[in-house]
């Protein structure tokens, strides 16, 4: 044993080394500096949670397991029975899915399958582990260094034998935080050693829905009486939803954020951080404010949470449209694509409550990066693989259309046309695939497009273009890894890559307004060509004169905000400023 184990006797007088005048090993200062950096940022975010194990004794000696990830011994065997960790995490959660914002971890054993949830969940998701025991807890504790997840708030501990209460408290001191939807677990935990877990977090959730919802009710009667200008800030506020995480197919938050950061009397609320991304944060963030703008999201997608005398505006960069709440007559929608008016007008949105809004210039200019001497075709657009997901193959009509779609796209992606939800429909019905239970969401965003985009990129190379493919995934897969850029995580990277582009491939299969029309480059709409056309346009984009732009109409700016809210707010004699 080295200088991490105890005996018997020194655990029962508080703790003490056994063999203290051995010299640490490497495992015992890396289980240590884990320890320090996990403990400072849980003495910030669970301060009660830290002073239970901050002298937590631990009967154990850390070793690095056969998959090189940290672990323990146990009286001589490996901690949890398992000798790679790691490797058993990523292969027991291969397959997880989190749906929400928030998922609740059952009683994980090692620091291996907490390392294996993060890699597969997105950055603005987060994980409550609910361990009943706090030895499991100091081990986790040691084994890696989950300090920045604990410091964004996206990694809390509902630990000790009272979890359960802890768990309500955790709901309780972070409002912001989204309620879980859905429970976490690997196969090592039974159904009959699982079910006590959930049947007592699903009691503790049902019963913080309803103070949340009593506490939403009291914040929107308040705003409701309030008012106008009477905020704690002088003149009318505004609320901007803008999400921080940079996304090629959705830059709607990065946007926002350059059109009004930096403004007077907007507090910016940012959906991608977990600790703001619950309707009560929506709520609480408003509850003084004028008007809420956000992309995307209707009033009618949260009903219930803001007064109706709160404004609400859309900025509308994608193809859906919803009903306006009869009871809001200050909302309004400003969309990013002019041919959409008539479609809001259907859905009975009035004229005096729409305006158009394009894309705002995105480009940021990076001094010193010269002329390129050769230009490429860039195609910028995330992807990853078609890989079945577990939901859909449970269905053998569902898994037969997925497999359809994708050998047709990645083999001809002209044939999807510009309609993607009626090319969906139109293979339901040649495969007599019923409506009912289908995933349409999954099938859009996981593999239509996916596959749209690798089957772009491989006619591209068949061709001998010169690509550059800007995102994610792409070096993942062996046939486009040669020509992979990498991912992009923010405005200014992109406009670095984009230095070496002569033309941009449009990566909505549709002729709508997009993002990559607001980077300064000209764009190649597939849309409407077949294979040779679309190899054709690319060369002639790459030869001479960029291709021609769309129109230039009015962009989103804070002026045109003020406008839409002061033509809405005349219907409900509201003036509003925005000053």
């Amino acid at each position: 044993m080295n200088s991490t184990a105890f005996t018997i006797a020194q655990i029962l007088a508080g703790g003490g080394a056994a063999g203290a005048d051995l010299p640490p090993t490497e495992a015992d200062r890396q289980a240590n500096a884990n320890f320090q950096a996990n403990f400072a940022a849980l003495a910030r975010s669970q301060p009660d949670l830290a002073g239970r194990i901050e002298r937590l004794p631990l009967p154990l000696e850390f070793v690095f397991g056969r998959d090189g990830a940290l672990t323990a011994h146990d009286d001589g065997g490996w901690w949890t029975g398992c000798s790679v960790p790691l490797a058993a995490g990523r292969e027991l959660l291969k397959t997880l899915e989190l749906n929400g914002v928030v998922g609740c971890y059952v009683n994980p054993t090692h620091a291996g399958q907490l390392r294996a949830c993060f890699e597969r969940i997105a950055s603005s998701q987060a994980v409550v582990a609910i361990i009943p025991d706090f030895l499991t807890l100091g081990v986790i504790l040691r084994c890696d260094d989950f300090s920045r997840a604990i410091q964004a708030g996206r990694l809390l501990f509902a630990a000790g034998w009272d979890w359960a209460q802890r768990l309500a408290e955790i709901f309780q001191n972070h409002p912001g935080l989204p309620l879980p939807q859905q429970f976490i677990r690997t196969a090592l935990l039974e159904d009959e050693h699982l079910q006590p877990f959930t049947i007592e977090a699903q009691e503790i959730v049902s019963a913080e829905t309803v103070r949340r919802s009593g506490r939403i009710a009291l914040l929107r009667s308040q705003a409701q009486r309030r008012r106008p200008g009477t905020g704690p800030h002088n003149g009318d506020r505004w609320v901007a939803v803008a999400g921080s995480e940079f996304k090629l197919g959705d830059m709607a938050g990065p946007a926002l954020s350059v059109v009004l950061a930096n403004s007077g009397n907007i507090t910016m609320l940012d959906p991608d951080d977990p600790q703001q991304a619950s309707p009560l944060s929506v709520a609480a963030a408003a509850a003084q404010a004028d008007a809420i703008v956000v992309a995307d999201v209707f009033r009618t997608d949260m009903p219930d949470v803001l007064a109706s005398r709160t404004a609400w505006i859309t900025w509308v960069t994608k193809d859906r449209l919803a009903r306006p709440d009869a009871n809001a007559p200050g909302d309004g929608v400003i969309l990013a694509d002019s041919r959409w008016a008539v479609a809001a007008m259907e859905v009975g949105w009035s004229p005096n409550r729409i305006e158009i809004g394009g894309w705002p210039n995105l480009s940021v200019g990076v001094a010193g990066c010269g002329e390129a001497k050769i230009k490429l075709l860039g195609l910028a657009a995330d992807t990853w693989t078609l890989d079945i997901p577990a939901h859909i193959k449970q269905f053998s009509s569902h898994r037969l259309l997925w497999e359809t779609i994708v050998d047709e796209l990645t083999s001809d992606p002209l044939v999807l046309g510009a309609q993607p939800r009626e090319y969906l429909r139109e293979r339901m019905a040649q495969l007599d695939v019923k409506e009912e239970g289908l995933d349409r969401a999954s099938f859009l965003e996981r593999c239509i497009y996916p596959a749209y985009h690798q089957g772009l990129a491989a006619l591209a190379l068949r061709a001998a273009l010169p690509l550059v493919l800007l995102g994610r995934g792409w070096k993942q897969m062996p046939e486009f890894a040669p020509h992979a850029g990498g991912p992009i995580r923010g405005l200014q990277p992109l406009s670095i890559a984009l230095g070496v582009c002569g033309a941009l491939i449009h990566p909505s299969p549709d002729s709508a307004a997009h993002p990559v029309e607001a980077l300064g480059l000209g764009i190649v709409q597939p849309a409407g060509l077949t294979p040779q056309g679309f190899v054709e346009t690319a060369r002639r984009a790459l030869r001479g004169p960029s291709p021609p732009k769309r129109p230039q109409t009015a962009v989103l700016s804070r002026a045109l905000i003020e406008k839409l809210i002061n033509a809405a707010a005349n219907s409900q004699s509201r003036p509003i400023s925005g000053q």
